[in-house]
């Protein structure tokens, strides 16, 4: 599914990944959907959010 593999880029990336990068690693996903699921993973503590505004970044929470 589509936020499955929103989960999947996050996880398999190193480091930091923002918004941008997922869409343009997935323009077949809509912002909508980027959007939707970065809230539940991040609601779920499985990421971790970093910054503010237009250098909000996004982890993949290793304790998890």
């Amino acid at each position: 599914s589509k936020p499955e593999r929103v989960r999947a880029i996050i996880r398999e990336n190193l480091g930091k990944i923002t918004k941008a990068d997922i869409m343009a690693k997935c323009p077949d996903i809509s912002l909508a959907t980027v959007q939707r699921t970065l809230a539940a993973l991040q609601k779920n503590g499985e990421i971790i959010k970093t910054g503010s505004g237009r250098s909000t970044a996004y982890l993949w929470n290793q304790d998890v």
